[in-house]
């Protein structure tokens, strides 16, 4: 029990913490960032630890939120789009986990290329979901308008799937289990998420806002 509590707490300060960090790459109008670390750290704790760190998930969202509203909104619509967006977070890890046990087990090890395709287009199925909820649930709240709402879909969409599918294998790589395996993956997987894979990303993240910038324009 002591231990779950002290876990949870580091998962919600963690999330916290990069998801400010994500922040600082945001566009204007779009209110979401192209990578939100956050979100990887919060599917790699669900997968280890289990669907208890959902709630976690949900606090320390609340508290990135509504940290960062302005003086300038009332605190009644920063709880409640807090609330909200904090409620369409941990929706999302827990709906991504359940897709992951149900198509990929228990364990994910990305020990095949089934594996880690799966992985892949689980994330960004599941992604839809925060993605989704958050702007439309902006949109209704007039934080956003309609002009924006494509792009600001897009962003959080991306920003989300994105921190899962580059943070997640590095968290578990730290505190993954079986330790051994995961250790012993730790300069590999660095060495592709670093060098190779943050910019195959990098590129198809570009060619993607180009697209979209297109459609919205």
């Amino acid at each position: 029990m002591i231990k779950n509590l002290k876990i949870g707490v580091i998962l919600a300060t963690a999330y916290f913490i990069a998801g400010n960090y994500g922040l600082l790459f945001s566009f204007s109008g779009a209110i979401a960032s192209p990578l939100f670390p956050a979100t990887g750290i919060a599917l790699a704790a669900a997968l280890i630890y289990g669907e208890s760190m959902v709630g976690w998930v949900f606090v320390g969202a609340f508290v990135l939120i509504l940290s960062n509203f302005s003086s300038a909104e009332t605190f009644r619509t920063g709880l409640v789009t807090s609330a909200e967006i904090s409620f369409a977070s941990a929706l999302q890890t827990y709906v991504t986990l359940k897709l992951i046990h149900r198509y990929i087990g228990k364990n994910v090890l990305f020990e095949s290329f089934r594996e880690v395709i799966s992985f892949t287009l689980i994330v960004l199925l599941g992604c839809l979901t925060s993605a989704s909820i958050s702007t439309f649930g902006l949109l209704y709240g007039n934080q956003i308008q309609t002009e924006n709402l494509m792009f600001s879909w897009f962003t959080w969409w991306l920003g989300d799937a994105f921190g899962m599918m580059l943070i997640t294998p590095l968290v578990l790589t730290l505190i993954g289990e079986p330790r051994e395996l995961w250790h012993s993956r730790r300069r590999v997987t660095l060495t592709v998420v670093i060098r190779d894979k943050i910019k195959q990303d990098f590129f198809i993240a570009v060619r993607l806002y180009r697209n979209v910038l297109r459609l919205s324009g």
